[in-house]
């Protein structure tokens, strides 16, 4: 990915696969070099020497992603619109930028990649060896067609990659490394990389300077295709204009190839859609699109009565729906506008209902912690945070360390992005992102010293789930001798499994040395219940009609009251069609007729229920607290739905 990587040499690209670099990847250059250079006699020690000196550092370089492309794109563009304005005549880099984003298409770009000339180029970056190697595993690659029963002759491949290869987003990258050389020299403009997937984005003081760029780009890449045998998809290629005035996106036309190509309002660029203003609704709204039917299908997974056990609910929800909605959410979410991230937060929750069976009227804030789900704001504060941790920790002359370690005055008040934001949510937690440790890209040989790392081999061999408590316990002991083990943060986890088979799995408890953090709910039924936790425990019954109703009645809304029936217009009376006064007639408890049946006089104080209570809770009154758990709740639902059954019609 050429985005996160402006420092590289020219020749030089990055693996879009597992975006490390090419040259740089330890499981196939390493790993290549050190068995080859050991067994041939054609490997040439001066050109391998010197490429070794000058690219072992870069060996240590971070993993990038698309994520990590889209974040710094993003950084970028709201750092050009925030600079000053400047007095007097417009100043190239002092007045606020315009941008021009062009995302480019190659057809049929693996299929089309000519062998004798990646050879050529192979030979340039790697070893003699290893481009030998490659290019035998190329060659004589035969293929035939079989059309009703006759088989035509067998035509060797004289171009493209294997499909499905671990290699070939290697070799691609490897095979446009020259492309990023030829754009690098267009003036003010940053080259996005990852795999096939190449964009631009020329900026400028003024539209006209910022399509000039653009098209020398264009013009560059063009240049590159026809040396390199291959062809733009001009029909497939976008435009987009990145500016804060909407006269600048119109009527922008760049020539690629010789085909005028006209600017879009929106850019679809590595799974997410970009607007002009970078507001992100487009790309919201199809979201939206894209949940929906995801939705329908985890609702067919369950009812009020029957269904999957919440703990698979919660999997489903996480995995197939939210994995689906935060893809790339680090760069984009912390962008987004409230009224665009209000149409995520409506699918979520709809999620949420269909996880816990709540009505449409539950409070959100007491939903989405029953579901175990956070808003799209709390996942944008998150994910923020995270972003600006990670590019603190790259090295210093990474350019989204670079963007996270930059000061831009914010000219532009309703505009943030996931730097300004990542800040905010680490110094409300008394952290800075200088504090990050620097990340260490290449694993360390337990052999290797380095500071601050002490590596004990004291610990005993026989220190097995087996060997008893004694054994496990001398271990403990041991840790809590270490340097350090005073401020330290310690995790206990076991990820065996029975038999090698059965109850697998991985799990850790960090026990920070503040405590635990405590989440504030608005002030209600709900926070009475959790005043000190963050979330609550998926319910773990076997009934899916106890686990709604626990849900329900912790959440403030439930379906069997009579109290709520009248308040949404299901239980009418002739006095009264439907209201929200808790002290109508109508909405009395059918099993005392005391007071409305609402989840506090439910669970805490309806007489009839004493009994319950005590078995439950050992106490006749009971407290809010004792809620948290679902069995307790569970008993007395189903006490009360066993004591409205003996009542008679209501009025």
């Amino acid at each position: 990915m050429e985005g996160a990587a402006q420092t590289f040499a020219p020749g030089q690209a990055v693996n879009g696969d597992r975006g490390r670099e090419a040259v740089g990847d330890r499981s196939k250059a390493e790993a290549f070099v050190s068995t080859y250079a050991a067994v041939s006699k054609h490997v040439r020690r001066k050109k391998w020497d010197k490429l070794t000196k000058a690219e072992l550092k870069r060996l240590r370089r971070a993993p990038c992603t698309s994520e990590d492309n889209l974040a710094r794109l993003v950084q970028s563009v709201q750092d050009g619109w925030n600079k000053p304005k400047a007095r007097g005549r417009p100043v190239d880099g002092v007045t606020a930028d315009k941008f021009v984003l062009v995302a480019y298409d190659f057809a049929r770009a693996y299929d089309t990649i000519d062998h004798k000339m990646l050879y050529a180029k192979l030979l340039r970056q790697l070893p003699y060896c290893m481009a030998r190697w490659i290019s035998r595993l190329l060659r004589d690659r035969r293929a035939c067609v079989e059309v009703n029963g006759v088989r035509s002759r067998e035509r060797p491949f004289r171009a493209g990659l294997p499909q499905g290869s671990v290699l070939v987003p290697t070799l691609y990258t490897i095979w446009a490394a020259d492309l990023i050389a030829d754009l690098r020299r267009a003036p003010r403009t940053d080259i996005f990389m990852y795999a096939d997937d190449t964009s631009t984005l020329s900026a400028g003081a003024t539209i006209q300077t910022a399509l000039a760029a653009a098209q020398h780009s264009a013009d560059l890449l063009a240049k590159w295709a026809t040396r390199n045998k291959m062809t733009i998809a001009s029909q497939k290629t976008q435009i987009m204009v990145l500016s804060q005035w909407s006269r600048d996106a119109k009527d922008t036309t760049i020539l690629v190839s010789g085909t005028p190509v006209r600017a879009t309002p929106t850019v679809k660029l590595l799974g997410v859609t970009l607007d002009r203003l970078l507001h992100f609704g487009d790309h919201c709204a199809n979201l939206k699109r894209k949940a929906r039917p995801r939705i329908n299908q985890l609702r067919k997974l369950t009812g009020h009565s029957w269904g999957l056990r919440e703990p698979h609910l919660r999997a489903v929800a996480n995995g197939y729906i939210r994995g689906a909605i935060e893809y790339a959410a680090a760069a984009w979410l912390p962008a987004a506008s409230r009224s665009h991230l209000e149409l995520v937060d409506r699918e979520l929750r709809a999620v949420a209902r269909a996880v816990t069976g709540c009505p449409l009227s539950t409070p959100a804030h007491a939903l989405m912690a029953e579901a175990g789900l956070p808003t799209a704001e709390m996942r944008s504060a998150t994910l923020a945070a995270r972003m600006l941790a990670r590019a603190s920790a790259l090295p210093a002359e990474d350019p989204l360390r670079e963007l996270a370690e930059a000061a831009v005055p914010c000219r532009l008040r309703n505009v943030t992005g996931w730097r300004d934001q990542g800040r905010r949510t680490l110094d409300a937690l008394g952290v800075t992102a200088s504090s990050v440790e620097p990340m260490v890209a290449v694993p360390l040989p337990p052999w290797t010293s380095r500071e601050g790392i002490s590596i004990s081999c004291a610990v005993p061999s026989e220190c097995v789930r087996s060997a008893g408590e004694h054994a496990r316990r001398a271990a403990a002991a041991l840790l809590t001798d270490l340097p350090g083990a005073e401020q330290a943060t310690w995790v206990w986890s076991d990820g065996s499994a029975d038999g090698g088979t059965v109850r697998g799995g991985g799990g850790a408890l960090i026990v920070l040395p503040t405590g635990t953090e405590h989440t504030s709910w608005p002030d209600g039924w709900y926070r009475s219940i959790f005043t000190d936790q963050t979330l609550p425990a998926p319910v773990r019954l076997d009934s899916r009609e106890a686990a709604v109703d626990v849900h329900q009645l912790r959440a403030g809304h439930w379906s069997m009251s009579a109290q709520y029936l009248h308040r949404i217009g299901r239980r009418p009376t002739a006095a009264c069609p439907g209201c929200a006064d808790a002290g109508c007639p109508a909405a009395r408890c059918l099993v005392c007729e005391e007071e409305a049946d609402t989840p506090q006089h439910v669970l805490l104080r309806c007489p009839c229920l004493c009994g319950a209570r005590f078995l439950a809770m050992g106490n006749i009154y009971g407290r809010p607290t004792d809620l948290r758990r679902d069995d307790v709740v569970a008993a007395l639902a189903a006490g009360f739905r066993s004591f409205q059954s003996r009542t008679t019609t209501p009025r």
